[in-house]
């Protein structure tokens, strides 16, 4: 099951591909919240159907968590 690939949020993108890793690619947001961390997860939760699996981050960009 790979729906809307990739999934947008306000600070990163989330792509599955065929082999079932996960690559988040972080936007130029500026400053990450708990709310937009938790939001991150579940959308990493609902790609990998709750399995375990390899997640990539791609962290180019500069942001703050606050």
């Amino acid at each position: 099951m790979i729906d809307s690939n990739p999934t947008e949020t306000r600070i990163a993108s989330v792509y599955r591909d065929e082999n079932e890793i996960i690559t988040i690619t972080m936007k130029d947001c500026g400053v990450v919240d708990e709310f937009d961390i938790m939001d991150l997860n579940l959308v990493i939760r609902h790609k990998s159907e709750n399995k375990p699996a390899l997640k990539l981050l791609v962290s180019l960009t500069s942001f703050d968590l606050s």
